[in-house]
């Protein structure tokens, strides 16, 4: 995180606007010019999550206490669309509890090596056949759109699992195409 601010710092110093932001344990509202407010939530509420490295272990899941999102997020705001961009997938049901309609994760890589017809095989955590390695997901009200990526980990092999880039468009419920 230092080192992005740093970055951007630096860019704007010399004039270069950089309107991107780092979005770890934060959020950020999304408004538009000419947005139209007869929706049912007046907007788009973007939340970034990094979680503690302690929940990225190998061979389990460490159990999330209810509070710990509340701490680093605060609660989200109701009356908009909430996003959260969280890496790790395994944890989507707490998302989901915590508040969140709409999360964008990774991490996975699809399972490392996939099996036609299964699926993946072997998650970066040394966890067979995870129950999150790639696609759309839904837990009550909230749905996970989970990448692919475009890269490796180890072992840096992909095998049945080609790389890919999700775009993800976000409608207004009476403009779905």
């Amino acid at each position: 995180f230092k080192q992005f601010c740093h970055a951007v710092d630096t860019l704007e110093a010399q004039g270069i606007r950089f309107p991107l932001r780092h979005c770890c344990n934060s959020a950020a509202s999304i408004a538009w010019k000419g947005m139209q407010l007869d929706l049912v939530r007046a907007g788009i509420s973007l939340y970034g999550l990094l979680l503690d490295h302690s929940y990225f272990q190998r061979f389990t899941t460490k159990d999330m206490p209810e509070e710990y999102m509340d701490a680093l997020l605060g609660k989200p705001d109701p009356d908009t669309y909430c996003v959260l961009i969280a890496h790790n997938p395994d944890y989507f049901p707490e998302y989901a509890k915590w508040g969140a309609d709409l999360v964008l994760s990774g991490h996975i890589h699809g399972g490392i090596i996939r099996f036609p017809f299964l699926g993946g095989f072997i998650s970066p955590a040394v966890r067979f056949f995870p129950k999150y390695d790639g696609g759309l997901f839904r837990e009550n009200n909230a749905s996970m759109v989970l990448g692919r990526g475009i890269g490796t980990h180890a072992p840096k092999v992909r095998l049945f699992n080609p790389g890919e880039l999700v775009v993800v468009d976000l409608l207004t419920e009476g403009n779905k195409q």
